[in-house]
């Protein structure tokens, strides 16, 4: 899905031609599946793909995408943290974060780095997007899209404090409906921004 999805953005037909320069795409994911995604792009496609990951050739992969002659970069978490200012000279036409549960911390190094990335399309890939806490949901979204939910005290006074409390075993009449009411304004918003992959949606394909 990832790979077509990046199709279509790049506008390829499945043949070989020409690169798109001005629409280079930074992919970061976990190191344990750093070459796969690149086994699938030369799998799959005709793309320009390198990995910036390591010694001394990411410097040659900066000026290979600031030069037009690489369309796709694949990077992990940790070395977009610790690259972070190199990385945004760049002007990344978008940014897919692999795994992307792992920015639901909001004052880990990690979620900061990527929080102040200057690119403004940002999509999440993940099977996990809340593991614990509806805080993890929140940092997700405000990573993919910045402000959305507003200020965490607000979402969280808003819309957590109220379904904690209709959740309990003696919530009174008034908690629950307030409950009700902040979790229907929560699954309105999440049907904006989720773009889910269901059981129905892959039937064909099992």
């Amino acid at each position: 899905i990832g790979i077509s999805f990046i199709s279509a953005i790049l506008g390829k037909n499945g043949y070989p031609q020409s690169i798109t320069p001005n629409k280079p795409i930074l992919i970061a994911c976990p190191l344990a599946v750093l070459y796969n995604w690149k086994r699938e792009f030369e799998t799959w496609g005709h793309f320009s793909v390198e990995v910036y990951h390591g010694g001394k050739k990411k410097d040659s992969v900066i000026e290979n995408v600031q030069n037009g002659k690489t369309e796709i970069v694949i990077t992990t978490f940790d070395t977009v943290r610790l690259n972070k200012t190199v990385i945004d000279q760049i002007k990344w036409y978008a940014l897919i974060a692999d795994e992307v549960h792992q920015l639901k911390e909001p004052k880990t190094k990690v979620t900061e780095a990527f929080k102040g990335l200057s690119i403004s399309r940002r999509y999440g890939l993940t099977g996990t997007a809340i593991q614990n806490t509806l805080k993890e949901l929140w940092c997700l979204l405000d990573w993919a899209n910045p402000n959305s939910l507003g200020p965490w005290e607000v979402f969280d006074t808003t819309i957590c404090n109220p379904i904690l409390e209709g959740q309990r075993f003696n919530a009174n009449r008034v908690q629950l409906t307030l409950a009700k009411n902040a979790k229907d304004k929560l699954q309105k918003i999440l049907g904006t921004v989720f773009l889910r992959r269901t059981k129905a949606l892959i039937a064909d394909e099992v």
